[in-house]
């Protein structure tokens, strides 16, 4: 009947601030804890949702160059049928999978909810969350290589009467 049809249509209309989620390369979501999680792939997102991880109540949002998104709506509003549609990008949109994705400096998370490649989650100048595990830079000065190298001109220490070394 095309009373019902207008009425789910209305009732699933896509917010314009989600923007084309047809064509968001990465996803941020609202986890049971209240912190955002995110960024992930349209395709770990998918995965995740058959799984049965991400229930259709689950607040989303897309994030298209890697920015973090400021408003979520639940999986429910953005597609008329998730089981079918959800985080399934245009057929002529460049897998997420295929480009490199973009390095977040600071992801926050209330408490530590597991290892999360290349970041460290610890409380810094962002607050409590990860933080990208970054080397530390090594320092050379002039002073430091001469110190190096009198280090390794030093004789190994001479041993009383004659003992060899055991």
């Amino acid at each position: 009947d095309i009373y019902l049809k207008a009425m789910l249509d209305a009732r699933h209309s896509l917010p314009a601030a989600a923007g084309d989620i047809g064509y968001a390369q990465f996803w941020y979501y609202h986890d049971v804890s209240g912190s955002n999680q995110g960024p992930f792939t349209a395709s770990q997102m998918r995965n995740w949702f058959e799984a049965g991880m991400l229930p259709v109540a689950t607040k989303v949002a897309a994030s298209f160059y890697g920015e973090v998104p400021t408003e979520m709506w639940p999986i429910t509003q953005l597609w008329h049928q998730p089981e079918s549609e959800a985080f399934i990008i245009a057929a002529d949109a460049v897998a997420a999978d295929a480009i490199t994705m973009p390095c977040v400096e600071f992801q926050p998370a209330e408490r530590f909810t597991g290892a999360l490649e290349g970041y460290v989650f610890k409380n810094d100048h962002y607050g409590v969350g990860y933080y990208i595990d970054e080397l530390p830079v090594a320092r050379v000065t002039l002073e430091s290589l001469y110190a190096e190298r009198a280090r390794k001109r030093r004789k190994p220490p001479s041993i009383p009467n004659g003992l060899d070394y055991i």
